[in-house]
């Protein structure tokens, strides 16, 4: 129970009586919503914020208690909160307050005793809302849970670094690529990590100190991780400025079963090459144009023109072909890219020193994913086999003669012998 003195000193709050005319500008002038309690908890003044952030009148604040307005949520913390301040202990607390319109606010609430000569009369207060501080917390933390689900599940290794190459963060996927665990890694200079040669070493030092002089760096390393398994990783740094400090960030991909397909295509190609190279039969290949895209040796040495004489014409302006037979391999041509193959033909084609020869050529389509990119050609040089073929029509017509002239002679010895 409350002494009458007491009683007389709280209800004279509510009339302004102990309040300066400057005290009473700042009070209702204030921010912050201001609020003042007796020791039961009800109030004896607010001021104009208040008002504004709760929607109730101030007659509906005086003398009704503080719970009016604190949520189910916030109770018991409110509670717990105005006893410590009736004992003489400040508080700063984090609440949810209801509104006039029934809406849940979240509030800061700092809180002291109310103390009248030497004695706690009550408690006051000042309540601040920061539901837009509360937004931008949330939406900080969503953000900074959504870079962690990106940091933490991305292909590649992430490593962020302080301005002296000591090791601040790594995703998951550095951990299995360096096969470690995070601890081994937190903490430790770049150079200090085990799984780099001492010969590149250097190099690593110099790019970092480019990277922190602003310039985006990119390399390929070779690292050796702690099962002994060597891994290519493709690498670019980039500083980040934080809070006046230089940090670093670096991402690094695994490259080495690309590199390893990469080598292994390059060997096929390598083979491939040397086969077509070496081969007997001309071979050629051209774009869905028309456009000659490659030849092989073969096709260069029966014609008589290098391969820059040939390579990236179309062949229609190919010196090789006789323009009276253009229009002939024209339509054969347009016959290729619909797709229709024609079986082996045979074709003429003219050497660089005026003389003709003979190929026979199979024709068809290279094709990616199912579809066209090009035409390849194989040709044998059938020019001995005409030759030959030549020679035999000349002496079959001979032989044919001779023949005509010995049966037309014995024919006429027959007759003279019948008369």
């Amino acid at each position: 129970m409350r002494e009458d003195g007491d009683q007389e000193v709280i209800e004279s709050f509510s009339k302004g009586v102990p309040l300066t005319n400057a005290f009473e500008f700042l009070f209702e002038n204030a921010s912050d919503a201001i609020y003042i309690l007796d020791r039961r908890g009800n109030f004896v003044a607010v001021n104009r914020k208040a008002e504004e952030l709760t929607g109730f009148k101030r007659e509906d604040f005086l003398g009704k208690s503080f719970r009016k307005i604190i949520s189910v949520k916030s109770m018991l913390k409110a509670v717990k909160g105005f006893l410590d301040v009736t004992r003489g202990k400040p508080v700063r607390l984090e609440l949810e307050l209801k509104t006039a319109a029934n809406k849940m606010i979240p509030v800061e609430v700092t809180s002291a005793p109310l103390t009248i000569n030497g004695k706690i009369v009550g408690t006051h207060g000042i309540v601040r809302d920061f539901t837009e501080r509360k937004q931008a917390e949330e939406a900080l933390r969503e953000s900074e849970e959504k870079f962690r689900n990106i940091f933490e599940n991305a292909n590649d290794c992430i490593i962020y670094l302080d301005g002296f190459g000591r090791i601040l963060d790594v995703n998951e996927k550095a951990v299995q690529v360096f096969a470690g665990l995070r601890q081994e890694l937190l903490g430790k200079h770049f150079t200090k990590l085990g799984v780099v040669s001492s010969t590149n070493i250097p190099k690593l030092v110099s790019n970092f100190a480019s990277i922190l002089a602003g310039k985006k760096v990119a390399l390929d390393l070779c690292i050796q991780n702690k099962e002994g398994r060597e891994i290519l990783l493709e690498c670019s740094g980039s500083v980040l400025r934080i809070a006046d400090k230089l940090n670093v960030l670096v991402v690094a991909r695994d490259v080495t079963r690309r590199k390893l397909a990469e080598e292994e295509l390059r060997k096929s190609e390598e083979k491939y090459r040397s086969i077509v190279e070496l081969a007997p039969d001309g071979i050629i290949t051209a774009d869905m144009k028309g456009a000659v895209t490659s030849i092989n040796t073969a096709i260069s040495s029966w014609t008589g023109y290098s391969k820059d004489e040939i390579v990236g014409k179309h062949f229609t302006k190919l010196g090789a072909l006789r323009s009276r037979d253009l229009p002939k391999y024209v339509k054969l041509f347009g016959s290729v890219v619909r797709g229709k193959i024609p079986s082996p033909v045979e074709l003429v084609y003219l050497r660089k020193d005026g003389t003709t020869g003979w190929v026979e050529v199979r024709i068809g389509l290279m094709k990616e994913r199912d579809k066209p990119t090009g035409i390849q050609i194989i040709a044998r040089d059938i020019t001995e086999r005409k030759q030959m073929q030549e020679k035999l029509e000349e002496y079959s017509q001979q032989l044919e003669g001779l023949v005509e002239k010995r049966t037309k002679q014995l024919k006429e010895a027959q007759e003279q012998l019948q008369v």
